[in-house]
């Protein structure tokens, strides 16, 4: 499964703040990802990044997400 690794500083998601390190990627932009290579996922989240917003599903577990 695709996890958040990193989240870069002032960028958007840092921004948002509901993104945390470990967060698991289910959805992007309503498009079922489970399964999906890490490639793939980082291009759909970049073609809609191109529209200016991306939305994400996501799946927290408490004992592999870094809290805040």
């Amino acid at each position: 499964q695709v996890a958040i690794g990193t989240i870069v500083r002032e960028g958007p998601a840092d921004l948002n703040g509901d993104l945390r390190r470990g967060d698991e990627i289910h959805y992007v932009d309503g498009m079922n990802v489970i399964g999906s290579t890490h490639r793939r996922v980082i291009s759909l989240m970049g073609n809609a990044a191109l529209a200016g917003e991306v939305t994400l599903g996501i799946h927290r577990n408490p004992a592999r997400t870094e809290s805040k």
